[in-house]
C-alpha cells in the first residue's frame, strides 16, 4: 500500500474584530490529500462518522453548517474538498478504489470551541458544579458559575427542553460555556439575555469576548485564549530563619472548591511555619519532619480574589499527590508548592534555591555511613519529600577486596541486573568517589551494588531534591 504524506488543514478559522492581532500564517483554506509521489489524491474519498463508532456524521461545505457534504467527501482532480467540521469526528480516508488508506478519531476543526451539537444532552443531565471533579462535557467547563451575575454552587441541571436548573434557581437561561479568556466561566442568564448581560465578572469584557447565538438560544463566549492549569511562574523559596521561609513572586493556576482561578502574588511574602505563624491552620514543626507548603483552598475561598498573601499559604505534615486533571501536586483542594524539612530541634533546616527545578541543602544529609554493600543490589533511603523521584547524591566507597571494584545504582524496584555505573573503581587502600544524579522509587529509596564481594562500605549524602513536574 502506497505511503501517503497528508495535510488535514485547520478547517475553522474565526477572527473577532474585539480582539488586536498581529499577523498570522494563512491555513490550507481547503481539506487536500497527496499520495506518495506528491500528486493530489484525485476521486479519493473521506468518510465521516462519530468518534468511535460507525455511525455517519455530516461535515458542511460552508462555515454555516446548512449545507451538508454527501458522506463520503469525494475529492476532486487537485485532491482537494470543502470540510466544515461540527464538533469531533472519525475520519476514514479512501483511495478512488475504495482501499483504506488511514483512519483518525477524534478529530476537531481549529478552534472548534464553539457551541456543538454534541455538547447538548439528549436527557436531563446532573452536573456538580466547582469541586472541579464532575465537568461539563468535553472538559469545557471548569470555574465559576454564574446565574444573572449572581455565583452560585452546587449542582447544575442541563434539562432536554433547554431549561437549567441551578438549586432552587429554575427556568429557561442561556447557557454559555467555553474557554473564557484567561479563566473558565459558566455564565447563565434569562432567555433573550445580550452578550452584555453575561459580562458581570470583571474577568471578561466586550472587548475580550464574542457571542455566537443559535437558534436554541445556547450561546457559546469564544477567545483565542486558552486558561491554564498548574504551575505558571514559579516562585523563588528562600530560607529565611528556622521557622519561616521567604517566597517569592508567583503565579499558580489552582483549581479548588470555587474552581479554577490565576491566582498570583506580586512581592514577596514572609510565611512563618506552626498555628502560631502566619495561618492558624498550620501544623506545628516536629523534628526530623517534611513540612509541604500549600496554597490554602478555604482562605483563597474566604479572601475571595486572586492575590495570595502569607496567610493563604499553610504548612502540613500531610504528603501532596499528583492529581492529573489540576495538573498539579494537591492534598484535597490544597495546591502544594515546596516541602521544606525540619531539624533535630524541630526549626527548619537551611536550604537554597534560586528559582529553578533544584533545592540544594544547607548541610548535605548523611544517609548511609560505611554501609556494607556487596554484589547484589541493596537498599539505600535518601532523605527526599515525598514528591520527588530525583536528587543529586555523592558517594564515597572502599573495599579490602585487591581489585577493581565499581559501584551501581538503580531504581528501587527494577530487575535490571547491571544499573548505571557511579564512574571510577576502588581497591584495597584507594577509596573512590563521585557525584551523580540518581532517580529513586516511590519511598526515596535507590539501589546500589559493588561488583564484587567482600568488605565493601559505601557512604551517601544527598545533596538535595528536584521539584517535580507540576510543581
Amino acid at each position: 500500500m502506497k505511503r501517503i504524506f497528508y495535510l488535514i488543514p485547520l478547517l475553522i478559522l474565526l477572527f473577532f474584530a474585539s480582539n488586536s492581532w498581529a499577523v498570522s500564517i494563512l491555513p490550507n483554506p481547503k481539506f487536500q490529500v497527496f499520495d506518495s509521489s506528491g500528486a493530489p489524491l484525485s476521486g479519493g474519498k473521506l468518510y465521516t462518522y462519530e468518534p468511535g463508532t460507525t455511525t455517519a456524521k455530516d461535515t458542511y461545505s460552508e462555515i454555516s453548517g446548512t449545507t451538508a457534504n454527501a458522506n463520503p467527501v469525494v475529492l476532486d482532480s487537485r485532491g482537494e474538498a470543502e470540510v466544515y467540521l461540527r464538533g469531533s469526528y472519525k475520519f476514514v480516508l479512501k483511495d478512488s478504489d475504495g482501499t483504506t488508506i488511514w483512519t483518525l478519531d477524534n478529530i476537531y476543526g481549529y478552534n472548534d470551541n464553539i457551541v456543538r451539537d454534541d455538547w447538548l444532552p439528549s436527557d436531563d443531565d446532573t452536573y456538580d458544579v466547582g469541586s472541579g471533579t464532575s465537568q461539563f462535557k468535553d472538559g469545557y467547563f471548569d470555574g465559576t458559575v454564574y446565574v444573572d451575575g449572581l455565583s452560585l454552587g452546587g449542582d447544575v441541571t442541563i434539562e432536554a427542553d433547554d431549561n437549567v436548573s441551578v438549586g432552587a434557581y429554575n427556568k429557561e437561561l442561556k447557557i454559555l460555556y467555553g474557554k473564557i479568556a484567561e479563566l473558565n466561566y459558566l455564565h447563565l442568564g434569562t432567555s433573550g439575555a445580550t452578550a452584555e448581560e453575561f459580562s458581570d465578572d470583571s474577568s471578561m469584557s466586550d472587548s475580550s469576548t464574542t457571542a455566537f447565538v443559535s437558534e436554541n438560544a445556547i450561546v457559546s463566549y469564544v477567545t483565542s485564549q486558552v486558561a491554564g492549569t498548574g504551575i505558571l511562574q514559579r516562585s523563588k523559596f528562600e530560607f529565611n530563619y528556622s521557622s519561616g521561609v521567604t517566597v517569592g513572586p508567583g503565579v499558580y493556576y489552582h483549581i479548588g472548591t470555587s474552581g479554577g482561578q490565576r491566582l498570583y502574588w506580586d512581592s514577596k511574602l514572609a510565611f512563618v511555619f506552626g498555628p502560631l505563624g502566619s495561618n492558624a491552620n498550620s501544623d506545628a514543626l516536629t523534628a526530623n519532619d517534611w513540612h509541604y507548603l500549600y496554597i490554602d483552598d478555604s482562605s483563597v475561598v474566604a479572601g475571595a480574589t486572586q492575590v495570595i498573601t502569607a496567610s493563604m499559604l499553610l504548612n502540613d505534615t500531610t504528603e501532596p499527590t499528583y492529581n492529573e486533571k489540576k495538573h498539579g501536586w494537591y492534598n484535597s483542594e490544597d495546591m502544594c508548592l515546596f516541602a521544606v524539612r525540619t531539624n533535630n530541634s524541630s526549626g527548619l533546616s537551611r536550604f537554597y534555591h534560586d528559582g529553578g527545578d533544584f533545592v540544594y541543602y544547607g548541610e548535605a544529609a548523611s544517609d548511609a555511613y560505611e554501609q556494607d554493600v556487596d554484589n547484589v543490589f541493596e537498599d539505600v533511603t535518601l532523605s527526599l519529600p515525598s514528591f520527588s523521584r530525583k536528587t543529586n547524591v555523592n558517594v564515597q566507597y572502599q573495599t579490602n577486596v585487591g581489585a577493581e571494584v565499581y559501584l551501581y545504582w538503580r531504581v528501587n524496584g527494577e530487575s535490571g541486573t547491571s544499573g548505571h555505573c557511579f564512574g571510577g573503581y576502588a581497591t584495597n587502600g584507594i577509596i573512590a568517589g563521585s557525584f551523580a544524579d540518581v532517580y529513586t522509587g516511590s519511598s526515596g529509596i535507590v539501589e546500589m551494588l559493588m561488583t564484587r564481594p567482600g568488605v565493601n562500605q559505601v557512604d551517601v549524602w544527598t545533596n538535595g531534591f528536584f521539584l517535580p513536574h507540576g510543581m
